[in-house]
């Protein structure tokens, strides 16, 4: 008798906090640290003012477009409405007036995803454990772990 096994859709960053879209299991069993460690430069200098759980809230909602900062952001408007008030006065007190570039972290999914099946195979999980972990196939997993000696890590 075969069971009908099916993936959670809540969507967690190393545990600590739900990601905004949990329609998109893109970022599941991606760590805090290996998605911080795959943000381009740009988004990375925002968290010395404010979380990651705002920035990736910022990209989900952003990503691919420019950003207009406002100087004084309002409440339920823009950064105020998406990431609260606290946080939109941080980036503000920064880039209030200027427009960010925000980038499309499709790629950076893409690579962090890749950095937490390594790690995940390296820490001696199956690759089968690992498929069903990250809601990828067994082959996935093969080719990721290939590409990776390929390039030498």
């Amino acid at each position: 008798m075969r069971k009908d096994f099916r993936l959670n859709k809540s969507r967690f960053i190393g545990n600590d906090f739900p990601m905004k879209n949990s329609s998109d299991v893109s970022w599941q069993g991606i760590t805090e640290h290996l998605l911080q460690a795959a943000l381009p430069n740009s988004m990375r200098a925002l968290l010395g003012y404010v979380g990651l759980q705002h920035i990736i809230a910022i990209v989900e909602s952003y990503g691919g477009t420019r950003l207009y900062v406002p100087i004084h952001p309002q409440p339920g408007e823009g950064l105020g409405a998406l990431i609260g008030m606290d946080a939109a006065k941080a980036i503000a007190s920064i880039y209030g007036g200027d427009v960010l570039e925000v980038p499309n972290l499709t790629k950076v999914q893409q690579r962090a995803k890749h950095a937490a099946v390594l790690d995940s195979v390296a820490r001696g999980a199956s690759q089968r454990d690992t498929a069903r972990a990250f809601g990828i196939t067994v082959r996935q997993v093969r080719n990721i772990c290939t590409a990776n000696l390929m390039r030498g890590r």
